[in-house]
């Protein structure tokens, strides 16, 4: 008896947000605060990955390619945690992630088009202290530093000082041991104190 009272709850229909587009409800200066680039800059480069990026879903859940390149940029220009990029923009921690590593992966992979190696002796020999691997994200940083020096992008600090284009870096030679801790210190040395 007592269950043909029972009223049936009513299901809550799940509400998905839609697809903001960051490049239309930003002014341009409020687009290098947040990403360190224009309007102009991060289509270029999501046409440039936007291959890569494009999921092959039909789900309406699924993150654009210009959403992920935005979480990645942002992510990029203020070296927070993950977290707090999913809090600000509206994602959970574990699609910031994916989508900063999607993003990443996919710029390196466009790496050659815009990081050139030395090619010559005198040249290898000026970057003794040099890395032997790219770092994923500092690889990732690099390939954005020149497509911002190709597109001619202003490059501000975020209090509004500008940033000296770049200029040949004079690093004494280094002649202690060849191992990871003192090459590390020097480059220490040299550039922070």
């Amino acid at each position: 008896m007592a269950a043909l009272l029972m009223v049936p709850r009513q299901r809550k229909e799940r509400i998905f947000r839609g697809m903001v587009s960051h490049l239309n409800n930003l002014t341009d200066n409020e687009m290098r605060i947040r990403y360190r680039f224009g309007r102009d800059s991060i289509a270029y480069i999501c046409n440039i990955v936007g291959d890569k990026l494009r999921r092959s879903t039909a789900k309406e859940t699924a993150l654009t390619v210009e959403q992920q390149v935005c979480i990645a940029l942002r992510f990029y220009a203020s070296g927070s945690f993950l977290q707090v990029i999913g809090d600000t923009m509206g994602y959970d921690k574990a699609t910031v992630s994916r989508a900063v590593n999607d993003v990443t992966n996919a710029l390196l992979d466009v790496k050659d088009n815009f990081i050139q190696w030395p090619k010559d002796i005198n040249s290898k020999n000026r970057m003794k202290c040099e890395a032997q691997e790219v770092c994923r994200v500092f690889g990732a940083c690099a390939v954005l530093h020149n497509i911002a020096l190709t597109r001619n992008e202003p490059l501000e600090d975020v209090c509004g000082v500008h940033v000296q284009q770049d200029q040949p870096v004079q690093v004494p030679n280094f002649e202690g041991e060849q191992d990871g801790r003192h090459i590390r210190e020097h480059i220490a040395r040299v550039f922070f104190n």
